[in-house]
């Protein structure tokens, strides 16, 4: 008797960091919203409020007041993006899951391309296709460093820190140690060298809403540092965490 293999439930769990958002955050959880239900069968939104000052904490009780599929996290004291996303993977329920920004710079359809590419790789990895269109600061120190990542790990991924999405059972085993700004590309390291199969896609984000960026913050560098440091022992000096349970 031959054994079919269980089918995966299509359903996403969109994970929505946020600080200081309340300007962008309604406006980013409805385009979830319109978008997933799309793409998939199911979905759930977890917004984790980072230690916000302004507005985003009551905002994302009210918008999880009325619908119950969102779901909202509060830290009292911001546990920078790693951090936010450790919280909202921990509560995610669904069979993917994806980070969606809070500043809302990447268009709806454009959102789409990249869920609809769900069950083609365990991991679809977004690039921009206009980041000519960022500052120069920004698109000389994006390149830098997806170039050094490439070259330490022996990658060759176009950008690490778009709404990539990934299967939860795969992500929630990898052990990802920083709190940074790292934590995406850290996961993919991990993912894509244990074994994990991965797609490009091509977007097109809307700068105008993505404001001034954190990732080059003296504290959020000094994290990323660690994360270099650490993910290289990891990979290169533990091999039995190489491999990852597909």
């Amino acid at each position: 008797m031959v054994m079919r293999q269980p089918v995966e439930p299509n359903t996403l769990t969109a994970l929505v960091p946020a600080l200081n958002e309340v300007a962008n955050l309604e406006s980013v959880v409805r385009i979830v919203e319109s978008t997933a239900g799309a793409c998939f069968d199911d979905y759930e939104v977890v917004i984790i409020n980072d230690g916000s000052t302004d507005g985003t904490g009551a905002m994302a009780d009210r918008l999880a007041s009325a619908n119950p599929r969102i779901r909202a996290i509060h830290h009292p004291k911001p546990r920078n993006l790693g951090g936010a996303l450790k919280s909202g993977l921990a509560a995610a329920r669904m069979t993917y899951v994806c980070v969606v920004h809070g500043n809302g710079g990447t268009p709806p359809d454009q959102l789409m391309k990249i869920w609809a590419r769900h069950g083609e790789a365990d991991l679809i990895i977004p690039y921009m296709l206009n980041a000519h269109e960022r500052p120069l600061a920004a698109q000389l120190a994006s390149r830098a460093f997806a170039r050094l990542l490439n070259l330490l790990f022996g990658l060759r991924i176009r950008y690490y820190m778009h709404h990539v999405l990934y299967r939860h059972a795969q992500l929630a085993a990898v052990d990802i140690r920083t709190s940074s700004y790292a934590y995406q590309p850290e996961a993919i390291i991990k993912l894509v060298k244990g074994g994990c199969t991965y797609a490009e896609i091509g977007v097109a984000d809307n700068f105008d809403k993505h404001g001034p960026t954190r990732s080059y913050a003296l504290r959020n560098l000094a994290g990323v540092a660690g994360f270099l440091i650490r993910c290289m022992v990891d990979v290169y000096f533990r091999p039995h965490g190489k491999r990852v349970a597909r």
